[in-house]
């Protein structure tokens, strides 16, 4: 049996999300599939994705679902591994629906199951856009919602770098009123950004102002913040970290990926088109 699910992006609204406020969140055209055959005995798993220091919580993820082994599991996946593009919960998704899993509540619990192994209490974001594909409006606690998506490409830039998300949380958390202010700020602007989210040149510049206030949060790098300016030289519509910062991914809206994928290489940086025009 076999199951496939895809990566996503935060489109915007992280950090303020965890406060009440919405996320727009969509689905990156790079997945991960899963090929699973019972068998007797311990568990055993084909991949050459996960580093041997990440393969200990690999296994205690799958465990959840595999306590007493009895699989045969085949991961192949062209999604970076910890970099914020939902490599957890396209694998987790995946997963899941090679087991047999196939309505959303079965597919999500047993998704979550693993996911609280890799991300300790993730929102189900994750999960929601790597079962349904599709861009979505989200605010934690109420029912996920369908909206369009950008009618652009968008690439995704790897700084390099990972960014510890509990620490950002909390640098957030410590930033007191300032913070509070710049939170209220960011999620008035994801409003904002439902509303032009089919007018790749209102977006962008939605999405650049986005990146400014996570920088003054202070969970922007220098890295990032060259990775910005470079795809905005490149002639992107908008750019910003995508995620909870301190490393991880630049995301650009763009009408043509290759300046920016040149710009970014030139600058010794991997870039990915994650999702082509609609």
């Amino acid at each position: 049996m076999k199951g496939t699910a895809g990566g996503k992006l935060i489109l915007c609204g992280e950090h303020a999300v965890v406060y009440g406020h919405p996320a727009i969140a969509i689905p990156v055209d790079m997945h991960t599939t899963v090929e699973y055959e019972p068998r007797q005995g311990a568990l055993v798993v084909e991949h050459d994705l996960w580093s041997p220091r990440d393969e200990d919580r690999l296994d205690e993820a799958l465990s959840k679902l595999f306590p007493d082994g009895g699989a045969h599991l085949k991961i192949e996946s062209d999604l970076p591994i910890g970099v914020g593009l939902g490599s957890s919960a396209a694998l987790s998704v995946a997963v899941a629906r090679a087991m047999g899993a196939t309505t959303d509540d079965d597919i999500a619990a047993k998704a979550m199951e693993m996911e609280r192994v890799f991300h300790g209490d993730p929102s189900g974001l994750d999960v929601a856009v790597a079962m349904k594909g599709e861009t979505l409006w989200f605010i934690k606690g109420k029912p996920i919602r369908t909206i369009p998506s950008p009618p652009c490409a968008i690439v995704a830039i790897d700084s390099g770098t990972s960014g510890d998300t509990a620490q950002m949380v909390q640098r957030v958390k410590d930033g007191g009123a300032a913070a509070e202010e710049i939170i209220d700020d960011i999620g008035a602007l994801v409003h904002a950004a439902r509303g032009v989210i089919e007018d790749p040149r209102l977006l962008g510049e939605l999405l650049s102002e986005n990146h400014r206030h996570l920088r003054k949060l202070g969970v922007s790098t220098p890295t990032l913040d060259q990775i910005v300016d470079l795809c905005l030289a490149a002639k992107a519509y908008g750019a910003k970290l995508s995620g909870s910062g301190g490393g991880g991914v630049v995301l650009a809206l763009v009408d043509d990926p290759e300046p920016v994928l040149r710009s970014a290489e030139a600058a010794g940086f991997e870039g990915w088109t994650v999702r082509s025009r609609d």
